[in-house]
């Protein structure tokens, strides 16, 4: 998560980056005095040649986004050769026979092998198991790949609502605060 929502914080720094050189391109055409200057039909011209330019910067980056997004959601499937395996279900029989004879009072780091091979129907189930188990409820609802995706996919629309410089709607700004805000 924290680094796609540093490649996020990238796309919208590069695009912001592209999209400030093409309005310095065009701000003759733009400012106050470009009426005295140019012909009415001339500035809108311009205008639309730098909206259009700048529709074509955020289209390329809304295709990056969706590539990350797309990686993202491929690293957070649960990865059935690792849980199918020998070992993986040998430790994992290990682990909750210790989970049983403990009554659930375990490490937590105990159980980062289940998350990181997606096998949320695991945790699911240790979490219901042990339910008054504060500690290893939360582990699993931190570690639930359906949260952790549905956090990444808000965080991609952040970045698309954000990356708009010219785009100083509340919503864009709020998008560009929270993508900028640390961790």
């Amino acid at each position: 998560m924290k680094v796609f929502k540093e490649n996020m914080r990238t796309i919208v720094k590069k695009c912001g980056e592209e999209m400030e050189l093409i309005n310095k391109q065009y701000e003759e055409y733009t400012s106050p005095q470009a009426n005295q200057i140019y012909a009415e039909v001339l500035i809108n011209n311009k205008i639309q040649e730098r909206n259009n330019k700048c529709a074509a910067i955020i289209q390329k980056y809304t295709k990056e986004i969706n590539k990350y997004l797309e990686a993202e959601r491929k690293a957070l499937e649960p990865n059935m050769d690792i849980i199918s395996s020998s070992d993986y279900q040998t430790r994992l029989s290990n682990t909750l026979s210790l989970l049983s004879l403990s009554k659930g009072k375990i490490d937590i780091s105990s159980l980062e092998y289940i998350a990181e091979a997606g096998d949320m129907n695991t945790l699911n189930i240790i979490s219901n198991a042990y339910s008054d188990n504060f500690e290893l409820v939360n582990y699993a609802r931190e570690n639930d790949t359906n949260n952790l995706m549905e956090k990444v996919e808000v965080l991609a629309e952040y970045t698309k609502q954000g990356m708009d410089i010219n785009n100083n709607t509340l919503t864009a700004q709020m998008a560009r605060e929270i993508l900028n805000k640390e961790d």
